[in-house]
């Protein structure tokens, strides 16, 4: 029974592996000339892929960790997420925000970026 089994299996492995996945686009005259069907070759038979309903990726947050609330206290900058167990919080300095965390603050305007003067504006004001 074993030997039958890994047999089958082997046979169905095999014809995965060596199926590669061949696509035919149809253009559709009602698009302009765009392919708006595949047909995709498997090795279970042939398959028709609807273009226009393919899942498109979503769209990347415009916010860092949208459930993450940042409050400015005193010199520190306090944090704060609900949880299912409650409100969660935690306060850094400047000096001890990791870079995902000094991005959210930075996202948020709580602190400044120093931008660096250019190295002409460094031969001004050495001139002067």
């Amino acid at each position: 029974m074993r030997i039958v089994t890994t047999a089958v299996l082997g046979a169905m492995l095999a014809a995965t592996a060596l199926a590669q996945p061949k696509t035919e686009a149809t253009p559709d005259r009602k698009e302009g000339g765009q392919a708006a069907e595949s047909t995709l070759s498997t090795p279970f038979g042939t398959a028709k892929i609807d273009r226009s309903k393919v899942a498109k990726p979503a769209p990347k947050p415009k916010k860092i960790r949208p459930d993450l609330t940042v409050e400015m206290a005193g010199n520190a900058f306090k944090f704060s997420k609900k949880t299912p167990f409650g409100t969660n919080s935690w306060t850094r300095t400047e000096a001890e925000l990791s870079t995902q965390e000094r991005a959210i603050v930075e996202q948020r305007g709580l602190l400044k970026v120093d931008e660096e003067p250019a190295d002409d504006e460094e031969i001004q004001t050495a001139a002067k």
